[in-house]
């Protein structure tokens, strides 16, 4: 199962490596950007996940997530 999560929870990242160079034609700074915005919205994810389960419950918080595009 960890394996399984592994792989598939970080194929966006390899996508997003392949999109930044071959699509955007940007650099590897430009890359790094995308990675740290990624971080970002973790952090502030993270901050604010126990407010939105007081808010909405345990199960309508949890309810949208297998629609997310981000990793488990």
């Amino acid at each position: 199962m960890v394996a399984a999560l592994s792989l598939f929870g970080w194929m966006p990242e390899a996508v997003l490596v392949l999109y930044t160079r071959q699509d955007l034609h940007a650099s590897s700074a430009a890359f790094g950007g995308l990675l740290a915005a990624t971080s970002v919205g973790a952090i502030v994810g993270g901050l604010f996940s126990a407010r939105l389960i007081a808010w909405l419950g345990i199960t309508r918080t949890l309810a949208p997530s297998p629609c997310s595009p981000t990793r488990p």
